[in-house]
């Protein structure tokens, strides 16, 4: 199963320099439009209740969020070969992640606690699944020529929620459906997307790219 991963990470990783200031804006950027759009929902939707008093609460957390990935940020200014805040960025995605999947549990009534529980299974679910894929995929990976094709066939299960969740997001905006349509679609996207950032690990510890095995494509030249 090592073996197999490996090979994995070797057709999969594209980008495997060292880790910027551009990941680190890049996750605070994130974090700050979902602030955006936590402030906007309350200010519209959630003005009042019980669901308007837990949307300050995440936001607080976001703000708290974000403060702490800039002092991290100062930090790796000094320490970048640090290899713990190499692993800021990809870590704060994953964190807003888990804020975003209860924020979008809101949506959904006073259950939320256990609607949150259901995405986050879900999330866990669709991770080991892809994983799964990930491994199964790779003698069939490794006789295709690099390209987007390539790239487009080791992502396949990213690939079948992001897409349906995309397009069920432009009809609700199309057609004006209620905000949990749009929102469920993004929490989908969102759950889509977490198998590209846990590849962002693999740029700290680069262990993998020190192994081969027989018969292996490497970015498209048989090693």
């Amino acid at each position: 199963m090592k073996k197999k991963y490996v090979e994995f990470l070797n057709l999969a990783v594209v980008d495997s320099s060292p880790i910027k200031n551009s990941e680190f804006l890049k996750s605070v950027a994130m974090e700050v439009i979902f602030s955006l759009l936590i402030l906007i929902f309350i200010v519209s939707i959630f003005r009042e209740g019980e669901i308007h008093d837990v949307s300050m609460i995440i936001l607080y957390i976001t703000i708290y969020h974000i403060l702490v990935s800039l002092f991290m940020f100062l930090l790796f200014q000094k320490f970048s070969k640090s290899k713990l805040l190499q692993l800021i960025p990809a870590s704060s995605i994953l964190i807003s992640h888990v804020e975003f999947l209860f924020w979008g549990s809101l949506f959904w009534g006073k259950n939320y606690w256990s609607v949150f529980t259901i995405l986050i299974s879900l999330s866990l679910i669709f991770q080991l699944l892809t994983f799964v894929y990930q491994l199964l995929i790779v003698p069939k990976a490794k006789t295709l020529p690099s390209g987007e094709f390539r790239k487009t066939m080791l992502h396949i299960p990213s690939v079948i929620v992001i897409c349906p969740a995309a397009i069920v997001i432009v009809i609700a905006r199309l057609f004006t459906l209620p905000a949990v349509y749009v929102v469920t679609s993004l929490v989908a996207v969102s759950i889509g997307c977490i198998p590209f950032y846990w590849l962002e690990y693999a740029r700290v510890f680069t262990g993998w790219k020190k192994k081969s095995t027989n018969n292996f494509i490497y970015r498209g030249e048989i090693k």
